[in-house]
């Protein structure tokens, strides 16, 4: 497979593309808004909500975030008494959410520090493996040349990038994380509250470090060249300098960009997909559309969801869409059906870097879906709002 990264000048920053054998799978307003996502702060408690089990977290400049104590032991660089969260304690927090509308954004106490091929993680103990990655004499030698390079009081979390990857490659980064996160949590209990420890990559270095290859990158911004030749020195990075056609005319990146901003999306069948994110969950809707292949009907719907199926699972990276998702999916009658497209479903979200899975398939033919959150919708980093214009994208599909 060609997996080729592509990132253009666009508006006031830059758009993000990756491509498998030329079809566009994810996309990414590279350097809009700042993101806090992964950078590690030391936080002060204002306020307990014991109802709920949670808490709020200032990290600085009146930056209030909200924190779930969890069973792991939190680095405290001062506490106010012995037990449990008190006002005024003062801890290692790392963002796990940035701010999205109403809400705060979310921190965590369990901090990590990533790599492109293992992550370390304060708490807990022992090394674990993406679940994508199941030879057992592959993780039992892995395992054996990590664990002496596993700082105390922390884990190790070998990615799916890892999988086959010279040792020498897995025990130097290794080596470097173990000392920044020695380096982070012997220093922590001197800094002054809300300093902030740790500043995470931004969003485009973290992009294309999480992806497990690329053959090429590509932009027409000299300065993120430079950035990305030196952040990247195994990946050829191309600067484009055509001045008759812009990279991103030349990609059709800015069709793109409409196309994930449109509820929907048409199936080569004659079919097509409405999208439609809410504040709870996202709810995909298949639709027969134009679909006239003369089949039997219990067939031409496997066929038409299997088709729908396909385009679902690009549509979730393409948009960046996490959290609860629903499909109402065309009936099938028959079981063994039902369990064809569940396997397929999960087949496709495997190759999903975020981490996807479909859950089950309700007596309502809904298909329940769940995808981690790593970047936040492509609609939000758009500056978009929920509701869509039905009546503009109808216009457009005929």
């Amino acid at each position: 497979m060609n997996r080729t990264c592509v990132i253009a000048r666009y508006r006031e920053g830059l758009l993000a593309a990756v491509y498998e054998d030329g079809q566009p799978v994810s996309l990414q307003l590279a350097e809009g808004r700042p993101s806090l996502v992964g950078s590690i702060y030391i936080g002060k408690v204002k306020n307990i909500l014991t109802n709920i089990n949670g808490a709020f977290v200032e990290i600085g400049s009146g930056q209030i975030c909200y924190y779930e104590p969890k069973k792991k032991e939190a680095l405290y660089t001062s506490r106010q008494k012995e037990g449990g969260l008190t006002v005024g304690d003062e801890l290692v927090v790392q963002v796990e959410k940035d701010a999205s509308k109403t809400k705060a954004p979310v921190v965590k106490a369990d901090f990590s520090l990533a790599g492109r091929y293992l992550v370390i993680a304060y708490g807990g103990s022992g090394i674990f493996f993406s679940q994508k990655i199941s030879d057992p004499e592959w993780k039992a030698s892995c395992r054996k040349v990590l664990e002496p390079l596993r700082p105390p009081g922390c884990s190790v979390i070998v990615r799916t990038n890892a999988w086959q990857a010279e040792e020498k490659i897995l025990t130097e980064e290794a080596a470097v994380l173990a000392g920044q996160m020695a380096q982070l949590v012997s220093r922590a209990p001197y800094k002054t509250c809300y300093t902030r420890l740790y500043e995470a990559p931004s969003a485009l270095t973290a992009m294309i470090r999480d992806l497990p290859f690329l053959d090429e990158i590509v932009t027409d911004s000299e300065e993120t060249a430079g950035q990305l030749a030196a952040a990247f020195p195994g990946y050829p990075v191309r600067l484009y300098t055509d001045s008759s056609l812009s990279l991103a005319r030349l990609y059709r990146m800015e069709k793109l960009a409409q196309d994930c901003l449109s509820p929907r999306v048409w199936l080569k069948s004659g079919g097509y997909l409405v999208i439609e994110p809410t504040e709870a969950m996202t709810v995909i809707d298949v639709n027969s559309g134009k679909y006239t292949r003369k089949t039997s009907p219990g067939g031409t719907f496997l066929k038409m969801n299997m088709e729908a199926a396909a385009e679902i699972a690009r549509q979730l990276r393409l948009r960046n869409l996490s959290g609860m998702i629903l499909v109402d999916l065309i009936d099938l009658k028959k079981k063994e059906d039902q369990e064809t497209l569940l396997r397929y479903m999960n087949q496709l979200l495997r190759q999903d870097p975020a981490g996807a899975e479909a859950l089950d398939l309700t007596r309502l033919n809904l298909m329940e879906i769940t995808r981690r959150r790593v970047y936040p919708p492509f609609y939000e980093q758009m500056g978009r709002k929920l509701s869509w214009n039905h009546t503009a994208d109808l216009t457009a599909g005929q």
